[in-house]
């Protein structure tokens, strides 16, 4: 019953978020990644809720249906010694890069062709707004709020699924269905939009 309230949602500075901007190419060899692979990227701390082990499980899959699959992960967390172990033990090593922290965040997105976010739950989850904002396909949980869905890009699967419905979603093809609508949610997390908004607070203005 709280009527005086405004939320003010994490911005992002959307001019960044521009695959024109950047050269895959020159990127990848920086990575040390073929120009030629089929990317996966997830962007997040090593910690259970961000349920790395099951990305690993998804990308074997994916890795048996196309060889020149590569998995880009970025983050560092108490976890990451223990997926890496995994990672070797499957034999995954030449082909699943471990990034740390960066702060090149728009780059990586970049070079991606799909980004697997399959949390156990996510208060907003800004990496994966970046990822639309990238105009990525995004293959994400259930955990993951509606708040943070603003394309139709995004594809929603149970965790319960088998690992095999997770790989067929991602190596799917599907067209790009952003539209002006889906511009207009993903403008509620533009850096300039919640700037003005704050502004507007600050000066006593309505919003």
């Amino acid at each position: 019953k709280i009527d005086n309230t405004v939320v003010l949602h994490n911005g992002i500075d959307m001019v960044r978020f521009n695959t024109n901007l950047y050269d895959k190419n020159k990127i990848l060899k920086s990575l040390n990644i073929n120009d030629n692979n089929f990317i996966i990227g997830h962007i997040g701390r090593f910690s259970e809720v961000k349920n790395h082990q099951f990305i690993i499980r998804v990308f074997r899959e994916v890795k048996n249906k196309i060889p020149n699959a590569h998995l880009i992960l970025v983050g560092t967390g108490e976890l990451e010694n223990k997926i890496k172990a995994d990672v070797e033990q499957f034999g995954l090593m030449d082909c699943v890069s471990f990034l740390g922290n960066r702060s090149d965040i728009p780059e990586l997105l970049s070079v991606m062709d799909v980004f697997l976010f399959p949390s156990h739950f996510e208060g907003t989850g800004i990496a994966l707004i970046e990822a639309q904002a990238m105009g990525l396909k995004c293959v994400v949980s259930e955990g993951i709020p509606q708040e943070a869905i603003v394309n139709n890009n995004v594809f929603t699967l149970s965790l319960n699924k088998p690992i095999k419905e997770w790989c067929e979603c991602i190596l799917e093809e599907n067209t790009n269905n952003v539209d002006k609508k889906n511009e207009e949610r993903l403008k509620k997390y533009d850096l300039n939009v919640i700037i003005k908004k704050l502004e507007k607070i600050y000066s006593g203005d309505a919003l």
